[in-house]
């Protein structure tokens, strides 16, 4: 490519992060706002330098919708403010049931005479601080 046709499709490359980051990162949108094929746009994004500066792009959107949904958790949504904790956290946060569940059936396979109650599941997984859910005297 000559010098002028490289500095073309940089232009057309910033035109269309420009449109990107302006059209909320829809892709579609951006590209035809900037006159963009899609089909350029995905050759593009097989590019690793455009790829980056796309994800960078896109990375701007990450604080002020975090904060966005963090106001809206504390103030609309417990919902919300679940799947805010397990994204933060999500070995604390994680669903229990199916952490009982997991840890039921390690144990009845490791010693399927005895049962548990979900007492003692429940008991085992906040013990155990490697979160294995199997009692070390279990394991063979």
């Amino acid at each position: 490519m000559s010098d002028s046709e490289l500095t073309a499709k940089a232009e057309r490359q910033r035109a269309f992060l420009v449109a990107y980051l302006e059209c909320g990162a829809n892709r579609e949108a951006a590209a035809s706002k900037a006159a963009v094929p899609m089909s350029t746009v995905y050759r593009w994004m097989n590019e690793p330098e455009f790829g980056d500066r796309m994800r960078e792009t896109f990375g701007q959107f990450e604080q002020p919708l975090l904060e966005e949904a963090i106001r809206r958790a504390l103030t609309k949504s417990d919902l919300l403010m679940i799947f805010l904790l397990k994204s933060i956290n999500p070995t604390r946060y994680d669903d229990g049931v199916r952490k009982q569940n997991i840890a039921n059936t390690a144990l009845m396979d490791a010693n399927r005479s005895q049962v548990f109650t979900a007492e003692q599941i429940r008991d085992l997984i906040i013990n155990d601080p490697a979160q294995e859910f199997i009692p070390r005297e279990l394991e063979t």
